[in-house]
């Protein structure tokens, strides 16, 4: 079977141009089998739009009783899981049936899982800001050139998380809007 690798830089909040850019791969014939870090995808030729694909942010782990359970819950909806990378979980159902895979039907679920996830770009963001505050004077008297160099990495990372979250935070502002007029 032909397969094909390709580095794709994606990052947390573009989950749904991950899943877009997934099944776009799918309606090409390239099937997604496996993700490794760093963004690295790989795909198997198939038949074009074989699959749709979806992402989902896991709050527990595969091996636990929960997990396994949840798992045997997705088997029984003709639901596979392809790859778990971190908290990611890549799912795919075949288009045989010809109903569209949706995992979040309501905009309640769909909140709750932008919540599963959008604390990760605030974390490395307060990190990131605390290295910056107690590390950022002695890196750049002691490091010279190179810690410059390390706190402008870090400056420029602070500025991609609250980018992140910028985005993260209006898609959450958007769903709140939605359910309000929903009530």
């Amino acid at each position: 079977m032909t397969r094909k690798t390709i580095n794709k830089l994606l990052f947390i909040w573009d989950w749904e141009e991950e899943e877009r850019w997934l099944n776009e791969m799918s309606a090409q014939g390239w099937q997604f089998v496996k993700y490794s870090f760093p963004f690295r995808y790989t795909f198997e030729q198939g038949e074009p739009s074989a699959y749709q694909y979806r992402l989902q942010a896991m709050n527990r782990r595969f091996g636990s009783k929960e997990g396994q359970d949840y798992l045997a819950f997705l088997r029984d909806a003709n639901i596979e899981l392809v790859e778990s990378y971190l908290f990611w979980a890549y799912l795919r159902k075949s288009t045989a049936d010809g109903k569209p895979f949706e995992l979040f039907s309501d905009i309640e679920s769909k909140m709750k899982h932008l919540n599963r996830f959008r604390l990760i770009p605030l974390l490395c963001l307060i990190l990131l800001c605390v290295n910056l505050i107690w590390g950022a004077p002695t890196l750049i008297h002691y490091g010279g050139f190179f810690g410059m160099a390390l706190v402008t990495l870090e400056v420029f990372l602070s500025a991609l998380m609250i980018y992140g979250l910028t985005r993260m935070s209006v898609k959450y502002a958007e769903l709140e809007k939605q359910r309000q007029l929903h009530e």
